[in-house]
């Protein structure tokens, strides 16, 4: 009986001072706090645009150098100046030479010389007066000279855009996430409240002064001291902090109980026994 005693007792103080630490670590650890918003800013992924796969460029005006050959000046016959010559003395019969030239008269223009050679002293018969000359008359066009041109060849215009949008593309943005208050619990306090009220029936003491009374009493000192120890070496590991106070008291209460009880049941047997 006494060691079922010991041990009922022991389990119900290390049962309330663990719960305590508990209860105390957890409140330890908790820490308040208001609820607030978090603001993370997020980059941009990509490139707004990207290159047009069916962008064409335009091409640039190219320019060409022409060379054009120029054209030589023309020479054209507009017809044949006759001349004829007169020996200024007679028996003299040949000329010094082609008109003009002393002797020589103009006869005037033809553009048929019958069948005689142009620009030669012609000779008919044998009189002083019959030397005549076809002078050549021409007209000289001029031709062009040589140049050069500039030729200006256009080029064509681009098709499409060089860029568009990127498909893929991520703007940059702000994300807000809401974090909710935290809020802790309260720690018991030294008196926790009960759900059974403490019973008002108490039993009936016995005589202080008999023999039966001073042997209880000697039974529940020797009861005690065994308990003492456990009871110091549970309180030894929880520790000496306040919140443990009143787990040692329950303990310590139903130490008492325990004992009356034993009290009461060992007062029954002797008095049986008496009887």
């Amino acid at each position: 009986m006494k060691k079922l005693f010991v041990g009922v007792a022991l389990a119900v103080g290390l049962t309330f001072s663990g719960g305590t630490a508990a209860l105390a670590t957890e409140v330890t650890a908790c820490v308040p706090a208001a609820a607030w918003d978090e603001v993370i800013h997020h980059d941009a992924v990509g490139t707004e645009t990207i290159p047009n796969p069916e962008y064409v460029p335009g091409t640039p005006d190219t320019t060409t150098i022409v060379h054009h050959d120029g054209t030589p000046d023309t020479t054209e016959v507009t017809g044949y100046l006759k001349w004829t010559w007169t020996n200024p003395e007679k028996g003299k019969g040949t000329p010094d030479g082609p008109p003009p030239g002393e002797g020589w008269h103009e006869v005037g223009i033809t553009s048929d010389t019958k069948g005689d050679t142009p620009d030669t002293i012609l000779h008919q018969g044998n009189g002083y007066g019959s030397y005549f000359y076809f002078e050549t008359q021409t007209k000289v066009t001029p031709g062009e000279p040589a140049w050069d041109e500039t030729v200006v060849v256009p080029g064509t215009p681009a098709q499409g855009e060089p860029t568009i949008p990127n498909p893929d593309y991520v703007a940059p943005y702000d994300e807000t996430k809401h974090h909710d208050a935290v809020t802790c619990p309260v720690p018991p306090t030294d008196n926790p409240p009960t759900d059974n009220p403490p019973t008002t029936e108490q039993p009936q003491a016995p005589v202080a002064n008999s023999p039966v009374v001073a042997a209880a009493v000697e039974q529940q000192t020797v009861k005690k001291a065994a308990v003492t120890p456990l009871v110091t070496e549970q309180l030894a590991e929880t520790g000496s902090r306040e919140d443990n106070y009143w787990p040692l008291g329950i303990a310590l209460v139903m130490l008492a109980a325990g004992g009356y009880i034993v009290w009461r049941a060992t007062h029954r047997r002797k008095t049986e026994k008496l009887i």
